[in-house]
């Protein structure tokens, strides 16, 4: 096994072998695993990419860093010697084993065996929370939240699932609460640039698993509720939702995306760059399915977003 990365790297977040060690790739490379554990490969659990930096998550429940640190979301002093962090560091959340972690444009955040939540990095948006001064950024990761099940990252937002099935989002907008309808249970988040997406199953017996909900801004049609514009402060369903049921869901800056129980990848939201996958490069207020070959019964199995492009996988091939 290999940990391969490609794309920009000018903070060092690919972790390239060589020098220099920020050139960015057009290609896949492989990358350093200098300061990684030696069983590494085998035990890789989670990689997640945030604005500039990388974070890595072991079977041990230990999280590595590489890339930018100017805020501190690498988790390493941010001092005028470590704006950078090429190729890894182990972040310390206080001792603790993690079981998931995220990463927004200038933070990150870990949830740990125990259902704590650990942010640290920037708090210029208040993506931090109250644990560190609004406008501040630290290295030393703090516990934000108790009694947490999942975490997300968005752009500059944190938003969380708790123990009671709450949903809770920290943004500039301060600490709010998303109201679950009670016939249903959040089993995944995903955050975008300024929107956010959840999964949700029933939350009796999960016969009915698969529904979409969205909240936030609907300036390109990231909701997916057929209309334009505007935003929702409130859950709101997909329209895709409403007939079909999903597995997994993600969202770029300002599109999102999920795949059915069919093996459907269904994406909407903006489509400047081609992000949808459409042949027109025009935005999608409603759920556009891409790469489904009936006939070659071609299923696609993850899916990841990144701030303007989309990566899918079916069966073994990218």
């Amino acid at each position: 096994m290999k940990l391969i990365s490609w794309g920009a790297n000018q903070f060092g977040q690919l972790a390239h072998k060589g020098w220099p060690v920020f050139e960015a790739s057009n290609t896949p490379k492989q990358c350093s695993l200098d300061g990684l554990p030696d069983d590494i490969l085998s035990n890789i659990s989670n990689i997640c990419g945030g604005g500039g930096h990388t974070l890595l998550l072991d079977s041990d429940g230990c999280v590595w860093a590489c890339g930018q640190n100017n805020r501190g979301q690498c988790g390493a002093p941010t001092d005028a010697e470590i704006k950078t962090i090429t190729p890894w560091t182990k972040v310390d959340i206080n001792g603790l084993k993690v079981r998931q972690v995220a990463a927004g444009w200038e933070h990150s955040a870990a949830v740990t065996d125990n259902g704590h939540l650990y942010v640290w990095g920037s708090n210029s948006h208040g993506q931090l929370g109250q644990v560190v001064e609004r406008g501040k950024c630290t290295y030393q990761p703090h516990c934000m939240a108790e009694n947490v099940k999942k975490v997300s990252a968005g752009l500059r937002q944190t938003t969380w699932i708790n123990t009671q099935n709450v949903i809770n989002c920290s943004s500039s907008t301060g600490e709010n609460k998303i109201t679950v309808p009670g016939v249903l249970k959040p089993i995944q988040l995903a955050s975008g640039q300024k929107h956010n997406v959840v999964l949700m199953a029933n939350a009796e017996n999960d016969e009915r698993l698969g529904q979409i909900f969205c909240w936030g801004d609907n300036k390109f049609g990231q909701l997916a509720t057929g209309l334009d514009g505007g935003k929702s402060v409130e859950l709101v369903e997909a329209e895709a939702s409403k007939e079909k049921e999903f597995l997994n869901i993600a969202c770029g800056w300002s599109h999102s995306a999920g795949i059915t129980a069919d093996g459907r990848l269904m994406c909407w939201g903006r489509s400047n760059y081609g992000q949808l996958g459409c042949p027109e490069q025009v935005d999608k207020r409603g759920p556009f399915t891409w790469f489904h070959n009936q006939e070659q019964q071609v299923k696609v199995t993850q899916i990841a977003l990144g701030s303007e492009h989309t990566l899918a996988l079916t069966g073994k091939k990218l």
